[in-house]
């Protein structure tokens, strides 16, 4: 009998030893001795795999989150303290991210990484490693949270204006006056006749410029188009048509790269850290993100299981910093939940805590209407797109079926960045959460026939509603006799 236990153990001993998880540590101790199974678990699934088979090659450093936090905002009372304070904790954060920095080069030796990519103020880094050994001295240090390979993002493509009661903002003369929206994405051709500039203007809009763009750069591999695909810049023009007064910075974060367009996580990180760092030039307060990655999750996403062997770990989502770091500067940032026509996952980074995920409605109704990856029937309006992607961590609905002749997620994120920049500039004192907030009131709330979960749909009637004394004295009388019905539009008017 002991015989038999014995073999049995054995037995189950060398099935596990040739698991592919056991095989693959097992082989990155090859190149590296004094990985520990606990050090191995930092790594995210991929990067293990790349090491395991080469010991070498390019990997994100994830290092412990930097404190945005300050004891003082609670004492802010002013636009111009909440900037002033913004700046203190932009320079705090950079003296911790350079700290962080110099302490990690000092745990290696010379030579054993190179540092592609850094920033300013997200802690993170991209680096080529040189030496497999150096890979469980980087892992060990107390900074290190995760290494990851690069993520790649994708754009989410597949009569709106009444349906979301933008009349009653423009109607009320609330136009997104003296705030800007950022817009990640392929790009921003500011020739275009919908922002009227010849160039960048460098300001926020003013009826002698009424040019919108402000400001756009490239973080991308330069590709010398203004937009080589459309997308960013169609999105930028919903945010204009739902914001006419609203700054646009454009972020081309795209590249196309063996016929794909596709936006890696350190270019879009990259533009991120610019984005800090203009905040207040600009006052922006929503950053839009119509992009994601083809991995879905079911649950909230800042952190992913890295591995199941030796032990499951949580390594960071190559964008949770961005994220975080965004809001951590009143900048809301809102993202397309996708279009795989999941109704149990979306996509990265709208599953991030920090970050605003949105859905696709339809703004008109359809017999029937079909997409790449499903079809639907009998359609009525503000019934969910088919395509659009479906969990409990969906924040609202907006239109997104046949925007300036594009369907998509991609187009219901815009109209919600356009709202958020209205209701910013009409209370100016807002927090990300009191915005973010704001935009999810709705008497509009619609089910998901999929999952039976309920949603609110976009509308201004609701978000610019006053909820106090406070904030009634803040709103122009015009306006309040606007929105409390003392005008009237008619939803079925032409925009």
């Amino acid at each position: 009998m002991l015989f038999l236990v014995t073999g049995f153990l054995l037995v189950c001993s060398q099935a596990l030893y040739a698991s592919p998880e056991n095989s693959m540590f097992n082989k990155a101790r090859q190149y590296d001795p004094n990985l520990s199974d606990l050090l191995w678990s930092k790594l995210g699934p991929k990067a293990q795999a790349q090491f395991a088979q080469r010991g070498s090659g390019e990997f994100i450093v994830s290092l412990q989150p930097i404190d945005w936090s300050d004891p003082d905002k609670r004492t802010v009372k002013t636009l111009r303290q909440a900037q002033a304070l913004r700046q203190t904790m932009r320079q705090l954060a950079a003296e911790r991210v350079n700290e962080k920095l110099a302490s990690l080069e000092d745990n290696l030796n010379p030579g054993e990484i190179t540092i592609l990519k850094r920033f300013n103020y997200l802690p993170i880094i991209k680096i080529k490693l040189r030496r497999a050994a150096a890979m469980s001295r980087l892992l060990s240090h107390p900074d290190v949270t995760s290494v990851t390979l690069e993520e790649v993002y994708r754009i989410k493509l597949t009569q709106s204006l009444p349906i979301i009661d933008q009349p009653t903002a423009e109607n009320g003369n609330i136009l997104g006056e003296g705030v800007s929206v950022a817009i990640f994405d392929t790009g921003l051709d500011y020739t275009d006749p919908a922002f009227n500039c010849t160039q960048p203007s460098g300001s926020l809009p003013l009826d002698s410029d009424p040019c919108k763009v402000v400001a756009v750069f490239e973080t991308a591999t330069a590709d010398n188009s203004l937009d080589d695909d459309g997308h960013g810049t169609d999105v930028a023009e919903v945010i204009t048509r739902v914001a006419p007064h609203t700054g646009l910075i454009g972020m081309d974060v795209f590249q196309v790269d063996m016929g794909s367009r596709t936006a890696s996580s350190t270019d879009i990180n990259a533009a991120v850290d610019i984005l800090i760092g203009i905040r207040d030039q600009y006052n922006v307060v929503a950053a839009n993100f119509s992009l994601g990655t083809n991995s879905l999750y079911s649950n909230e996403c800042s952190q992913i299981t890295s591995s199941s062997f030796p032990r499951p770990r949580m390594v960071d989502n190559s964008l949770r910093y961005a994220m975080d770091t965004l809001a951590a500067n009143s900048i809301l940032p809102i993202v397309s939940s996708g279009n795989d026509a999941s109704s149990t996952e979306i996509s990265s980074p709208a599953c991030i805590a920090s970050a605003m995920s949105i859905g696709a409605t339809y703004d008109q109704a359809y017999s029937s209407i079909s997409f790449s990856d499903c079809t639907d029937s009998n359609v009525a309006v503000d019934d969910i797109a088919c395509f659009s992607n479906s969990n409990m961590l969906l924040d609202l609905l907006a239109p997104g079926s046949s925007i300036n002749g594009r369907s998509g997620t991609s187009f219901s994120a815009p109209h919600v960045s356009g709202a958020a920049a209205l209701t910013a500039a009409l209370f100016q004192e807002l927090s990300v959460a009191e915005l973010r907030n704001r935009l999810v009131m709705s008497d509009t709330l619609i089910t998901d026939t999929r999952n039976s979960l309920v949603f609110p749909r976009l509308s201004f009637a609701s978000v610019l509603q006053p909820l106090n004394d406070d904030i009634n004295s803040a709103i122009p009388v015009s306006v309040l006799e606007f929105i409390s019905g003392n005008s009237t539009f008619s939803s079925a008017e032409a925009n």
